[in-house]
Protein backbone atom coordinates (compact mmCIF):
# COMPACT_ATOMS: atom_id res chain seq x y z
CA UNK A 1 0.00 0.00 0.00
CA UNK A 2 1.21 3.40 -0.72
CA UNK A 3 1.79 5.65 1.93
CA UNK A 4 0.12 8.70 0.75
CA UNK A 5 -3.41 6.61 0.10
CA UNK A 6 -2.82 4.93 3.75
CA UNK A 7 -3.06 8.53 5.41
CA UNK A 8 -4.89 10.18 2.97
CA UNK A 9 -7.75 10.85 6.12
CA UNK A 10 -4.87 12.31 7.63
CA UNK A 11 -3.76 14.65 4.83
CA UNK A 12 -1.05 16.69 7.22
CA UNK A 13 0.45 13.52 8.46
CA UNK A 14 1.23 12.34 5.03
CA UNK A 15 2.55 15.75 3.88
CA UNK A 16 4.92 15.33 7.17
CA UNK A 17 6.23 11.85 6.10
CA UNK A 18 6.63 12.46 2.26
CA UNK A 19 9.30 14.98 3.49
CA UNK A 20 10.64 12.79 5.83
CA UNK A 21 10.93 10.38 2.86
CA UNK A 22 13.01 13.06 1.02
CA UNK A 23 15.36 13.38 4.11
CA UNK A 24 16.22 9.89 3.74
CA UNK A 25 16.36 9.72 0.10
CA UNK A 26 18.94 12.78 0.90
CA UNK A 27 21.01 11.15 2.82
CA UNK A 28 20.65 8.07 1.11
CA UNK A 29 21.67 9.97 -2.44
CA UNK A 30 25.73 9.75 -1.67
CA UNK A 31 26.32 5.91 -1.20
CA UNK A 32 27.91 4.44 -3.88
CA UNK A 33 28.56 1.12 -5.14
CA UNK A 34 26.56 -2.05 -4.58
CA UNK A 35 25.29 -1.00 -1.22
CA UNK A 36 23.68 2.18 -2.34
CA UNK A 37 22.11 0.67 -5.47
CA UNK A 38 20.87 -1.54 -2.61
CA UNK A 39 19.64 0.45 -0.30
CA UNK A 40 17.98 2.87 -2.39
CA UNK A 41 15.99 0.66 -4.21
CA UNK A 42 14.98 -0.89 -0.53
CA UNK A 43 13.57 2.18 -0.01
CA UNK A 44 11.73 2.28 -3.28
CA UNK A 45 9.11 -0.27 -2.01
CA UNK A 46 7.59 2.58 0.72
CA UNK A 47 5.90 0.85 3.49
CA UNK A 48 3.38 2.62 5.77
CA UNK A 49 6.07 4.78 7.93
CA UNK A 50 4.09 3.78 11.09
CA UNK A 51 6.95 4.58 13.32
CA UNK A 52 7.74 7.87 12.07
CA UNK A 53 4.44 8.82 12.17
CA UNK A 54 3.77 8.00 16.01
CA UNK A 55 6.42 9.71 16.51
CA UNK A 56 5.01 12.83 14.46
CA UNK A 57 2.13 12.26 16.10
CA UNK A 58 3.62 12.90 19.42
CA UNK A 59 6.10 15.94 18.11
CA UNK A 60 4.06 17.99 16.36
CA UNK A 61 1.39 20.81 17.70
CA UNK A 62 3.29 22.40 20.74
CA UNK A 63 6.51 22.97 18.30
CA UNK A 64 6.36 26.05 15.63
CA UNK A 65 7.37 25.91 12.04
CA UNK A 66 11.03 26.53 12.58
CA UNK A 67 11.04 23.50 14.09
CA UNK A 68 9.54 21.08 11.91
CA UNK A 69 12.55 20.39 9.93
CA UNK A 70 14.26 18.60 13.14
CA UNK A 71 11.29 16.57 13.87
CA UNK A 72 11.46 15.57 10.22
CA UNK A 73 15.13 14.46 10.81
CA UNK A 74 14.52 12.54 13.99
CA UNK A 75 11.59 10.64 12.22
CA UNK A 76 13.82 9.62 9.28
CA UNK A 77 16.30 8.37 11.53
CA UNK A 78 13.55 6.00 13.06
CA UNK A 79 12.56 4.59 9.87
CA UNK A 80 16.16 4.24 9.30
CA UNK A 81 17.02 2.17 12.36
CA UNK A 82 13.45 0.39 12.00
CA UNK A 83 14.41 -0.61 8.43
CA UNK A 84 17.96 -1.84 9.40
CA UNK A 85 16.60 -4.24 11.64
CA UNK A 86 14.29 -5.62 8.51
CA UNK A 87 17.20 -6.19 6.57
CA UNK A 88 19.11 -8.00 9.29
CA UNK A 89 15.61 -10.01 10.12
CA UNK A 90 15.73 -11.34 6.84
CA UNK A 91 19.20 -12.37 7.11
CA UNK A 92 18.54 -14.41 10.23
CA UNK A 93 15.05 -15.59 8.93
CA UNK A 94 16.44 -16.26 5.01
CA UNK A 95 13.07 -14.22 3.70
CA UNK A 96 13.32 -13.84 0.22
CA UNK A 97 10.40 -11.20 0.26
CA UNK A 98 10.15 -7.83 1.78
CA UNK A 99 7.52 -4.95 0.86
CA UNK A 100 6.50 -7.96 -1.51
CA UNK A 101 9.66 -7.71 -3.60
CA UNK A 102 13.17 -9.49 -3.33
CA UNK A 103 14.93 -9.02 -0.10
CA UNK A 104 18.20 -7.29 -0.35
CA UNK A 105 19.60 -10.82 1.38
CA UNK A 106 17.55 -12.69 -1.59
CA UNK A 107 18.50 -10.52 -4.43
CA UNK A 108 22.43 -9.34 -3.68
CA UNK A 109 23.23 -11.53 -0.70
CA UNK A 110 24.10 -11.74 2.55
CA UNK A 111 27.43 -9.81 2.71
CA UNK A 112 25.74 -6.73 1.04
CA UNK A 113 22.43 -7.22 3.21
CA UNK A 114 24.59 -7.10 6.39
CA UNK A 115 26.76 -3.45 5.31
CA UNK A 116 23.27 -2.23 4.45
CA UNK A 117 21.62 -2.88 7.64
CA UNK A 118 24.97 -1.05 9.52
CA UNK A 119 24.99 1.52 6.65
CA UNK A 120 21.44 2.35 8.31
CA UNK A 121 22.00 1.64 11.76
CA UNK A 122 25.13 4.39 11.34
CA UNK A 123 22.86 6.70 9.45
CA UNK A 124 20.18 6.94 11.95
CA UNK A 125 22.64 6.93 15.24
CA UNK A 126 24.16 10.13 12.85
CA UNK A 127 20.68 12.32 12.52
CA UNK A 128 19.75 11.37 15.57
CA UNK A 129 23.17 13.37 17.47
CA UNK A 130 22.87 16.00 15.06
CA UNK A 131 18.77 16.60 16.42
CA UNK A 132 18.16 15.34 19.87
CA UNK A 133 18.00 17.78 22.49
CA UNK A 134 19.28 16.05 25.05
CA UNK A 135 21.84 13.47 25.84
CA UNK A 136 19.28 11.46 27.23
CA UNK A 137 16.98 11.84 24.44
CA UNK A 138 20.04 10.15 22.57
CA UNK A 139 20.48 7.41 25.09
CA UNK A 140 16.52 6.24 24.13
CA UNK A 141 18.04 4.88 21.37
CA UNK A 142 20.59 2.94 23.32
CA UNK A 143 18.13 1.39 25.59
CA UNK A 144 15.74 0.31 22.84
CA UNK A 145 18.13 -1.04 20.49
CA UNK A 146 19.19 -2.97 23.43
CA UNK A 147 15.91 -4.09 24.06
CA UNK A 148 14.99 -4.85 20.59
CA UNK A 149 18.44 -7.31 19.81
CA UNK A 150 17.47 -8.95 23.33
CA UNK A 151 14.42 -9.85 21.92
CA UNK A 152 15.40 -11.04 18.70
CA UNK A 153 17.80 -13.33 20.31
CA UNK A 154 15.15 -14.43 22.52
CA UNK A 155 13.24 -15.41 19.44
CA UNK A 156 15.86 -17.31 17.90
CA UNK A 157 16.52 -19.17 21.01
CA UNK A 158 13.67 -20.45 21.09
CA UNK A 159 12.81 -21.67 17.55
CA UNK A 160 10.95 -25.00 17.08
CA UNK A 161 10.35 -24.90 20.79
CA UNK A 162 6.97 -26.75 20.98
CA UNK A 163 6.35 -26.20 24.44
CA UNK A 164 6.61 -22.10 23.94
CA UNK A 165 4.39 -20.54 26.29
CA UNK A 166 2.57 -17.44 25.54
CA UNK A 167 4.05 -15.38 28.47
CA UNK A 168 7.53 -16.13 26.31
CA UNK A 169 5.80 -14.94 23.29
CA UNK A 170 4.82 -11.85 24.51
CA UNK A 171 8.45 -10.91 25.87
CA UNK A 172 9.47 -11.92 22.41
CA UNK A 173 7.20 -9.68 20.57
CA UNK A 174 7.88 -7.06 22.90
CA UNK A 175 11.39 -6.63 21.91
CA UNK A 176 10.83 -7.43 18.13
CA UNK A 177 8.21 -4.93 17.91
CA UNK A 178 6.79 -2.85 20.72
CA UNK A 179 9.77 -1.12 21.88
CA UNK A 180 10.26 0.63 18.61
CA UNK A 181 6.67 1.67 18.82
CA UNK A 182 7.36 2.90 22.36
CA UNK A 183 10.44 4.46 21.41
CA UNK A 184 9.06 6.45 18.45
CA UNK A 185 5.99 7.70 20.64
CA UNK A 186 8.43 8.81 23.71
CA UNK A 187 10.85 10.22 21.89
CA UNK A 188 7.99 12.41 19.91
CA UNK A 189 6.84 13.72 23.19
CA UNK A 190 10.23 14.37 24.83
CA UNK A 191 11.34 16.70 21.49
CA UNK A 192 8.01 17.73 21.32
CA UNK A 193 8.27 18.96 24.95
CA UNK A 194 5.24 17.79 26.37
CA UNK A 195 7.16 17.47 29.32
CA UNK A 196 7.91 13.95 31.39
CA UNK A 197 4.61 12.57 32.05
CA UNK A 198 2.91 12.67 29.06
CA UNK A 199 6.22 10.98 27.57
CA UNK A 200 5.96 8.50 29.84
CA UNK A 201 2.34 7.46 29.40
CA UNK A 202 3.24 8.04 25.30
CA UNK A 203 5.80 5.16 25.39
CA UNK A 204 3.43 2.59 27.45
CA UNK A 205 0.93 3.96 24.82
CA UNK A 206 3.48 3.18 22.09
CA UNK A 207 4.09 -0.34 23.44
CA UNK A 208 0.78 -1.60 23.56
CA UNK A 209 0.24 -0.37 20.47
CA UNK A 210 3.40 -2.24 19.04
CA UNK A 211 1.70 -5.60 20.86
CA UNK A 212 -1.09 -4.84 19.25
CA UNK A 213 0.47 -4.48 15.75
CA UNK A 214 2.54 -7.90 16.28
CA UNK A 215 -0.57 -10.17 17.15
CA UNK A 216 -2.30 -9.04 14.55
CA UNK A 217 0.16 -9.42 12.11
CA UNK A 218 0.66 -13.21 13.10
CA UNK A 219 -3.01 -13.31 12.62
CA UNK A 220 -3.26 -12.19 9.44
CA UNK A 221 -0.22 -14.97 8.10
CA UNK A 222 -2.83 -17.63 9.00
CA UNK A 223 -5.63 -15.13 7.89
CA UNK A 224 -3.87 -15.00 4.17
CA UNK A 225 -2.85 -16.13 1.16
CA UNK A 226 0.58 -15.52 -0.44
CA UNK A 227 -0.88 -13.28 -2.81
CA UNK A 228 -2.61 -11.41 -0.61
CA UNK A 229 -0.32 -11.04 2.63
CA UNK A 230 2.69 -10.49 -0.14
CA UNK A 231 4.87 -13.19 1.74
CA UNK A 232 5.45 -16.90 1.61
CA UNK A 233 2.71 -18.50 3.46
CA UNK A 234 3.49 -19.32 7.21
CA UNK A 235 7.22 -19.52 6.31
CA UNK A 236 7.82 -18.66 10.25
CA UNK A 237 6.75 -22.10 10.87
CA UNK A 238 9.14 -23.87 8.89
CA UNK A 239 11.53 -21.99 10.53
CA UNK A 240 10.70 -22.95 13.67
CA UNK A 241 9.15 -19.10 15.03
CA UNK A 242 5.97 -20.01 16.42
CA UNK A 243 2.56 -17.24 17.42
CA UNK A 244 0.08 -17.09 19.01
CA UNK A 245 -2.43 -18.51 16.56
CA UNK A 246 0.29 -21.82 16.67
CA UNK A 247 0.80 -21.72 20.22
CA UNK A 248 -2.59 -21.19 21.26
CA UNK A 249 -3.63 -23.95 18.99
CA UNK A 250 -0.77 -26.72 20.02
CA UNK A 251 -2.30 -26.07 23.98
CA UNK A 252 -5.33 -27.75 22.77
CA UNK A 253 -4.04 -30.66 20.20
CA UNK A 254 -4.44 -33.31 22.53
CA UNK A 255 -4.49 -36.32 19.72
CA UNK A 256 -0.56 -34.13 18.64
CA UNK A 257 -1.22 -34.39 15.36
CA UNK A 258 -0.84 -30.43 14.70
CA UNK A 259 2.90 -31.82 16.98
CA UNK A 260 3.62 -33.91 14.16
CA UNK A 261 3.01 -31.67 11.29
CA UNK A 262 4.94 -28.75 13.03
CA UNK A 263 7.98 -30.67 13.99
CA UNK A 264 8.63 -31.45 10.31
CA UNK A 265 10.33 -27.96 10.24
CA UNK A 266 11.68 -26.78 7.40
CA UNK A 267 10.56 -30.08 5.31
CA UNK A 268 7.06 -28.82 5.58
CA UNK A 269 5.24 -29.14 2.41
CA UNK A 270 2.62 -26.32 0.82
CA UNK A 271 -0.08 -29.10 1.69
CA UNK A 272 1.53 -29.42 4.94
CA UNK A 273 1.38 -25.78 6.07
CA UNK A 274 -2.40 -25.54 4.97
CA UNK A 275 -3.10 -28.53 7.23
CA UNK A 276 -1.22 -26.61 9.69
CA UNK A 277 -3.89 -23.40 8.94
CA UNK A 278 -6.82 -25.93 9.31
CA UNK A 279 -6.00 -26.95 12.66
CA UNK A 280 -5.19 -23.42 14.32
CA UNK A 281 -8.46 -22.57 13.02
CA UNK A 282 -10.38 -25.99 14.06
CA UNK A 283 -8.05 -25.92 17.68
CA UNK A 284 -9.52 -22.20 18.40
CA UNK A 285 -6.11 -20.94 18.01
CA UNK A 286 -7.18 -18.12 15.53
CA UNK A 287 -10.09 -17.30 18.06
CA UNK A 288 -8.09 -17.29 21.54
CA UNK A 289 -5.19 -14.99 19.48
CA UNK A 290 -7.88 -12.31 18.28
CA UNK A 291 -8.97 -12.26 22.06
CA UNK A 292 -5.45 -11.46 22.76
CA UNK A 293 -5.47 -8.83 20.37
CA UNK A 294 -8.71 -7.20 21.78
CA UNK A 295 -6.73 -7.26 24.87
CA UNK A 296 -4.05 -5.19 23.70
CA UNK A 297 -6.42 -3.09 22.01
CA UNK A 298 -8.74 -2.10 24.63
CA UNK A 299 -5.71 -1.32 26.98
CA UNK A 300 -4.28 1.21 24.15
CA UNK A 301 -7.99 2.54 23.49
CA UNK A 302 -8.37 3.38 27.75
CA UNK A 303 -4.69 5.43 27.81
CA UNK A 304 -5.77 7.00 24.75
CA UNK A 305 -7.59 9.85 26.88
CA UNK A 306 -4.61 10.61 28.54
CA UNK A 307 -4.12 12.52 25.59
CA UNK A 308 -7.05 14.59 24.87
CA UNK A 309 -5.17 18.16 25.66
CA UNK A 310 -2.52 17.35 22.51
CA UNK A 311 -3.62 19.18 19.37
CA UNK A 312 -2.71 15.66 17.63
CA UNK A 313 -5.69 13.84 19.77
CA UNK A 314 -8.11 12.81 17.02
CA UNK A 315 -5.28 12.36 14.69
CA UNK A 316 -3.96 9.47 17.36
CA UNK A 317 -7.72 8.13 17.42
CA UNK A 318 -7.64 7.79 13.81
CA UNK A 319 -3.96 6.19 13.99
CA UNK A 320 -5.14 3.87 16.51
CA UNK A 321 -8.52 3.29 14.02
CA UNK A 322 -6.06 2.11 11.46
CA UNK A 323 -3.85 -0.52 13.46
CA UNK A 324 -7.20 -2.05 15.51
CA UNK A 325 -9.05 -2.50 11.64
CA UNK A 326 -6.36 -3.90 9.38
CA UNK A 327 -6.28 -6.64 7.20
CA UNK A 328 -3.03 -6.42 5.65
Amino acid sequence: MNTDSFWSDIPELASALDKVDQVIQTELQDVSGQLGIAVREHFQAKGKMLRPALFLLFFSGKNKKHSLNKGYRLAASIEMLHNATLIHDDIVDNSPIRHGKPSIYAKYGKHTAVYTGDLLFALSLNLLSKNASKLTNLQLNSKAMSGILQGEVAQFGQNYNLDITIEEYLEQIKGKTALLFGYSANLGALEGNWGNKIANQAKEFGENLGMLFQIQDDLLDYASTTEDFRKPVLLDVQDGVYSAPLIFALQKDTSNVLHDLVRKGCNLKPVDLYKIRELVVKLGGLTQAHQLAKEYENRTRASLSEFSSLPNYQNLTKFMDKISNRNY
